[in-house]
This record gives C-alpha cells, sequence and structure tokens, in this order.
C-alpha cells in the first residue's frame, strides 16, 4: 500500500503531513509487492502525486518514471507525463534566458530589469519545494504573483516579463503551456502626460543660469553644461541615457544623430541655434563626451543627473519635475503643430506606433479637429426664420 503526504519546508506555516493547501513536495512511502518505497516524488501538485501512486498499484511494480509535465489533456490543471531527463531545473531555464537576452544584444538596462523578478523566482520555488520549471502551474504562478508587494503599475510590468519568460521555456518545449498568459492583468492608472509650458521652460532655463557649482558659485562651468543638457533633452527627445553619450560624432551641421532604424536608415533632428550657442560654452571631458567624464558607470551618472534636475526643479518651484518631462514636451509640441504621429514615433524611437498612441493620442491636432466637427454635426440648432416666426406670434 502506497500513500503520499506533504513534507513541509521550515518556511511553511503548516506541519500536518495531511494538508494539501501549501507547496511543499509531495513524498510516497509505504509497500508494493517485494518493494519498500520513501521518497520524494519531486511534485507539489497533489492530483499529479496521485496519478503516479494510481499507475503503480496498477501495474504492479514501482518503476523509475517520475514524469511529468506542465499540463495534461485530460485535466489542464494538473501536471501530465514526461520523461525525467528532459525536465528542465527553474534555475537552469532562468540562466538560458539571460543568455538569450544578451545574444540578442539587448541593453544592459533591460536585463536589469529581470533580475529582480527572477531573484523573488528563485526564493518563491526554493520555498516551495519547486525544482523543475513543468512544476510552476497556474495555481503556482498565482501565488507567486501574490507575493510581490508591488504597486498596480510595477505588478503589470512584472507580469510582462513572467509571461515573457515563459514563452521562452514553451519555445525551448520545456513547458507545454505558458501559466502566466493567464494571470488577467491588474488594473492600472496611467499617468497623464506632463509636457512643460513655456513659462516652466523660460523657468528653468533662467534656473540654469544662476544653478551653484562645485565652487558654490552661479553661472559656472556646471551651469553652461545643465542648461545645453536642459536643451538638447528639450529639442532632440532622447531619453537621458542617451543624451548623456552626446559627442562630435553625433552632431553633423545642425543636426544630432538620435538613432539606426532596423533599415539601417540614420535618423537625425534638428536642432535650433541657442541649443549650440550653449553646447560651444560647454568644455568637452577628456573621453570626448559633452555631459559624461566616462569615469563611472553610465547609470551612475544618469542618476547623479536625475538628482542635479530634481535640485532645479525645487529651485524654479516646478511641481513634478523629472527629466521624462522634456521627452514629453518634445512629442507634444510636434503633435500641436499637426505633425502625423507616424513621425513623431520615428523621431521618439518607439518600436511600435501603439505606443506612441497609448501617451500621446490626446495631444494629436488632426484628432482634436475631427473631433470638434463631430460634436457640431450633432448640435440641433432651431432654424432662424422659424423662431422669428415664433417671436412675432407670442
Amino acid at each position: 500500500m502506497l500513500a503520499i503526504y506533504r513534507r513541509h519546508t521550515k518556511q511553511c506555516p503548516f506541519t500536518s503531513v495531511r494538508e494539501w493547501r501549501c507547496g511543499c513536495p509531495i513524498w510516497v512511502s509505504g509497500t508494493l509487492g517485494a518493494a519498500t518505497i520513501r521518497r520524494s516524488l519531486n511534485l507539489v501538485s497533489r492530483g499529479a502525486a496521485q496519478k503516479i501512486i494510481d499507475r503503480w498499484e496498477n501495474q504492479g511494480f514501482i518503476d523509475n518514471d517520475l514524469s511529468i509535465s506542465c499540463s495534461s489533456r485530460e485535466d489542464p490543471a494538473q501536471p501530465s507525463l514526461r520523461n525525467p531527463s528532459e525536465l528542465t531545473r527553474v534555475d537552469e531555464a532562468i540562466q538560458e534566458f539571460l543568455l538569450d537576452m544578451e545574444d540578442r544584444y539587448l541593453e544592459e538596462s533591460t536585463i536589469r530589469t529581470y533580475r529582480p523578478l527572477f531573484d523573488e523566482l528563485r526564493l518563491f520555488c526554493e520555498r516551495a519545494g519547486i525544482q523543475y520549471l513543468c512544476q510552476i502551474n497556474l495555481d503556482q504562478a498565482r501565488k507567486f504573483r501574490r507575493s510581490w508587494n508591488t504597486a498596480a503599475n510595477t505588478s503589470a510590468k512584472r507580469l510582462e516579463r513572467l509571461r515573457a519568460f515563459f514563452k521562452f521555456c514553451q519555445d525551448n518545449q520545456w513547458i507545454d503551456d505558458n501559466p502566466a498568459t493567464k494571470l488577467k492583468s491588474p488594473k492600472t492608472d496611467t499617468p497623464p502626460t506632463l509636457p512643460f509650458t513655456q513659462d516652466e521652460m523660460a523657468a528653468i532655463l533662467a534656473g540654469c543660469d544662476s544653478f551653484w557649482g562645485s565652487n558654490k558659485k552661479p553661472g559656472g562651468q556646471n551651469a553652461k553644461r545643465l542648461k545645453a543638457f536642459v536643451l538638447l533633452m528639450r529639442y532632440s527627445g532622447l531619453r537621458i541615457s542617451d543624451a548623456i553619450q552626446l559627442n562630435d560624432e553625433k552632431i553633423q551641421g545642425n543636426r544630432i544623430f538620435l538613432y539606426t532604424q532596423k533599415t539601417s536608415v540614420h535618423v537625425y533632428v534638428p536642432m535650433p541655434p541657442i541649443f549650440f550657442e550653449a553646447l560651444h560654452q560647454v568644455e568637452k571631458y577628456p573621453s570626448g563626451y559633452y555631459f559624461w567624464s566616462k569615469k563611472g558607470k553610465l547609470r551612475s551618472r544618469c542618476a547623479n543627473l536625475q538628482l542635479t534636475l530634481k535640485t532645479l526643479f525645487a529651485n524654479v518651484e516646478i511641481q513634478r519635475g523629472h527629466a521624462h518631462r522634456f521627452r514629453d514636451t518634445f512629442a507634444v509640441e510636434l503633435l500641436k503643430k499637426g505633425v502625423p504621429i507616424e513621425e513623431v514615433s520615428v523621431l521618439l524611437g518607439h518600436q511600435s506606433e501603439k505606443i506612441t498612441r497609448k501617451h500621446y493620442s490626446p495631444w494629436v491636432k488632426d484628432r482634436q479637429d475631427i473631433l470638434e466637427q463631430h460634436v457640431m454635426k450633432g448640435w440641433d440648432l432651431p432654424d432662424e426664420k422659424k423662431v422669428i416666426a415664433f417671436l412675432k406670434t407670442s
């Protein structure tokens, strides 16, 4: 007679071997014929463990086939059978996914966003007694998401990354189904786009002129560098990490190089004379960059400039100021002037026009004009002659 039971981890709040509400590993013990067994089944699903025990009892002997999978045609919520030699461990899958991202030459900043999620996934699997990737079913994925202590917007981003990870595993045939696709995204409130007004930009530039440098005096080299950087962000739409890496190679006449499209076409943006006037007053670092000495990491330089801008916004009393609002101002001003959103999307370097529409659709001038025309068509104005005749008879 064989029996299955839970063997709880130290972190599990339960202690009874007959407790099935947790995700601790399942063991089997007992005898069948002349064979005695007491071992782990490398499972956390009670239904999958019972299937293996039933098979052993039906065939009359104990084999070494502890095969499992992420889905079953009979019961999608329970694992089915798979050869143990084909099982992929969770940590191995994570390492392969990170290596694949490096092979695709993704930015380190992109890869870095996945690492905290994977650290938490490893810890969750360790506490739940999960060793193999295919042991993570929909129920385990839901419990993993429940362990996140993040806001709705952050949880939505994490869920996207989790889906991408399991999609990679599914493409490699390590699992049959992607459990993260069945998790519904949380309701999020997209923060509104807040471009700087003309008065705010004037105040920011004036604040740059009076900004104190390391010598505790206003108008020094740090102030000139900060003003040129603000103008670059405003009139190029570059992200802060890209703007920091400006050098002479990216300047061609009155244009700034933005990026290269997949079709190998270079994208440039013309800059106003006020920017070049400010840039000519900036002393380049020995590294050849205008805004980065390259002595430290790019990430550190971005953080330092963020703090500098935060101080600048506080000095000129601008609420909710941050670097990305310069990029928003660049996009919104173009859309307000009637530039097609398709062209703005190219300048911003978005992978898809849908991303641009998601954030900047309310600012599209053509869209607003069309909406106003539709509203005017709905006006049910009285006929002027009928009004006059009605007034005469009344």
